[in-house]
């Protein structure tokens, strides 16, 4: 529904405000930002799993990042292509629950999402502890 994509674009713009209120970004980390990190990582498939969802934090690559606010709510207008999509997923995930598996990697106990972000920030907003991924 729209009016969930307004909740949690107001949801996202607080978290911002308090990021910025502390000097922080105000945006998801990202996994391939740090060089030293990403030449490190050993990629190991373990299949699917159900991932807590509150230990996903942020992106693996750049692409979608200045999309959400640091706490995966989303930022991007409300008459965008992209809040359509998310408040249908949303609207789908009511009747149904989250269907499709997100991709993501693990570093340091903490998991960065490569596809999947709206499905994450929907599960997010929608209160869910746990995401098949």
């Amino acid at each position: 529904m729209r009016s969930d994509y307004k909740a949690a674009k107001r949801l996202a713009e607080e978290a911002v405000a308090e990021a910025r209120k502390n000097n922080t970004s105000p945006y998801l980390p990202v996994l391939d930002a740090n060089e030293e990190i990403n030449n490190s990582l050993k990629v190991v498939k373990l299949g699917l799993i159900e991932l807590p969802v509150d230990r996903i934090i942020g992106n693996k690559e750049q692409g979608r990042n200045n999309a959400f606010a640091n706490n995966f709510m989303p930022l991007l207008e409300e008459a965008s292509e992209f809040a359509i999509k998310w408040w249908k997923l949303y609207d789908s995930f009511l009747e149904e629950g989250i269907r499709d598996a997100i991709i993501v990697y693990e570093y340091m106990n903490d998991y960065y999402v490569q596809e999947g972000n709206k499905r994450v920030s929907v599960s997010k907003y929608g209160g869910m502890e746990f995401i098949l991924a």
